[in-house]
């Protein structure tokens, strides 16, 4: 009787917008060593009888433009067909075989120079690319609620790079990573992930994916390994999910809406598939036998870290202030952000204002921003002192602007009992325009606008006030907020 078996890699992470205590995406490079298995069990009968087993492999590491061999093995030999590993074992005796991959891999952060504008909508596409703008089983894309959204996503925008941080930016903010067994256990389609609003990075993956290919724009999921360095979990390294959006006469960029990296991947991204759909396996056995009971164990994957290239190149600079220096209990306030491209290509961004817990956020913590070459814009947060601070003491409220790649800065004010009380009023001129996503554009000292996404989800980050003088306990937290955790990543 023929049988078949299939594995998905499902991922699960979860990001946070603090920062790294060993901060590896940020890294020019990184040597690992990865360790893959895949062990299928045969337990016989006195009259079983097993003819054959074969295993398609199709999740293993590739040489790349960004991801060089430095050695690898696979045992047993398998027979190569195109980009999957073909294995086949005829009358097997034992009742345990296993495939191992073992590679010595050295990773390149994938950052494209874009140095010239993409233009949106796309009008031809070469053939190879079409069944990325297809639907599919889990990115389906032709549903009218994806379409819908994606339609007024795309308002008024003629440049791919933009749109495209645009949207991964709005499904970083708008879908909620939550580990439930929905999501953690089975895929879901990008209909539900966008009616939900919650899932892993396979869901919000998807989501980006589908709301690209409603608009024409061809896109491919990637599984892989990525890593996080969150004192919750044990394993720092693990599967993930991230997207590559096609651009004519360019090619593939990586996105990653859960990571917030838009037009790159960091170094811990190690690519190891590229696929239509989310759900197709990274393994899959089948056998003829009868009277015989075969199972197999989950794709098991190990990585350690042999070597990590820090990067010298800071791509933005960021300046911070608030609106008002010292304002009271209860008082609205606006943060400042001014972030300028120090390179010759576009950047995508993702911009965050780390919480803090005397503050209540009236705004997104997270930005998604589009800087095209050398330009400089600004986004502003708003914010309100909480009532029922202790009226004993002053505070010295922090402000932490930072990017993925912990470019940042930080800045302070100060909230006291008899400071004055803003309104949300009095910062009206700014709070129009960021309700309609404007976002100022300085170009050769004349400030222009240009239309920005507004996000709507918040993260949280606890931090320490200071009372009246400056504290140990506060100098202690800031070095460990500057410090942080990247995420959380496991499988």
């Amino acid at each position: 009787m023929m049988k078949a078996v299939q594995y998905l890699f499902l991922c699960i992470l979860l990001a946070s917008t603090t920062f790294a205590l060993e901060d590896l995406s940020s890294a020019k490079e990184i040597i690992v060593n990865s360790s893959l298995r895949s062990t299928l069990h045969v337990a016989r009968t006195a009259n079983s009888r097993v003819e054959q087993i074969t295993a398609e492999l199709y999740y293993f590491p590739l040489a790349s433009k960004t991801l060089i061999l430095q050695e690898q093995n696979i045992n047993p030999e398998p027979r190569k067909i195109k980009e999957k590993l073909h294995f086949l074992w005829k009358n097997p005796s034992q009742d345990i075989i296993e495939i191992r991959v073992d590679s010595i891999i050295k990773s390149t952060a994938d950052w494209p120079a874009i140095t010239k504008k993409t233009q949106f909508p796309i009008t031809t596409l070469p053939p190879e690319v079409m069944p990325y703008v297809m639907p599919s089983k889990m990115i389906d894309s032709q549903n009218p609620e994806i379409r819908a959204m994606a339609d007024m996503l795309a308002q008024n925008e003629t440049d791919l790079f933009e749109l495209a941080t645009k949207i991964a930016g709005w499904t970083k903010n708008n879908v909620k990573y939550n580990l439930s067994t929905l999501t953690a256990e089975v895929i879901q389609p990008a209909s539900w992930v966008l009616r939900e609003r919650y899932g892993v990075c396979d869901e919000m993956t998807g989501l980006f994916i589908a709301l690209l290919r409603a608009l024409g724009i061809p896109a491919r999921y990637v599984s892989g390994i990525s890593y996080t360095n969150s004192p919750l979990f044990d394993e720092k390294w693990g599967s993930h999910g991230w997207a590559e959006v096609f651009f004519p006469e360019i090619g593939w960029l990586p996105f990653d809406p859960t990571f917030g990296q838009f037009g790159w991947v960091d170094a811990t991204h190690i690519k190891l598939r590229d696929s239509v759909d989310s759900s197709e396996p990274s393994v899959e056995f089948t056998w003829k036998a009868s009277k015989a009971n075969i199972t197999a164990d989950k794709l098991n994957v190990k990585t350690t870290l042999l070597k990590a290239i820090p990067a010298i190149e800071q791509r933005l600079s960021i300046s911070v202030i608030p609106l008002k220096r010292e304002v009271g209990f209860g008082s609205f306030n606006v943060v400042e952000a001014t972030i300028t491209n120090l390179m010759n290509y576009s950047i995508g961004a993702d911009i965050s204002l780390a919480q803090v817990t005397e503050l209540d956020m009236i705004d997104a913590s997270s930005r998604p921003l589009y800087l095209s070459p050398k330009q400089t814009k600004t986004v502003y947060w708003l914010a309100q002192v909480k009532v029922g601070l202790n009226e004993s003491y002053s505070y010295e409220i922090p402000l932490l602007v930072f990017s993925e790649r912990n470019e940042s800065d930080k800045k302070f004010f100060k909230a006291q009992s008899n400071g004055l009380v803003y309104k949300k009023e009095t910062f009206n001129n700014i709070l129009k325009a960021e309700q309609a996503g404007i976002t100022r554009v300085h170009t050769n000292k004349t400030v222009v606008l240009a239309q920005e996404n507004k996000s709507v989800e918040h993260k949280n980050v606890s931090t320490t006030i200071i009372a009246n003088t400056w504290s140990e306990t506060l100098q202690e937290y800031l070095l460990k907020l500057l410090n942080g955790i990247k995420g959380v990543l496991t499988w």
